[in-house]
């Protein structure tokens, strides 16, 4: 018997995978990487959360990466609540 399952994720639920993972990092999401990959602007899309978060000084954008503050990561479960909407 296999006891494994298979999951298919949406493009929806892969950039979000992706951002969570990449806001996490302490390096941050490359938001080349990020554009390239999904073929879309991380930016654009994300743009009322991500503005929001940074004029709390929760994220920022720094050398083409979104990063979490030290802010930023304390309350990192929800910055990734509210992007997940």
């Amino acid at each position: 018997r296999n006891n494994s399952e298979v999951f298919n994720l949406s493009d929806k639920d892969l950039m979000f995978e992706h951002l969570m993972m990449g806001l996490r990092l302490k390096d941050g999401l490359d938001i080349d990487a990020f554009n390239n990959r999904h073929d879309i602007n991380v930016l654009e899309y994300y743009k009322s959360a991500v503005d929001k978060f940074t004029n709390q000084k929760m994220l920022e954008i720094v050398d083409n990466k979104i990063k979490a503050t030290d802010k930023g990561r304390l309350m990192l479960h929800d910055i990734l609540v509210e992007l997940m909407d």
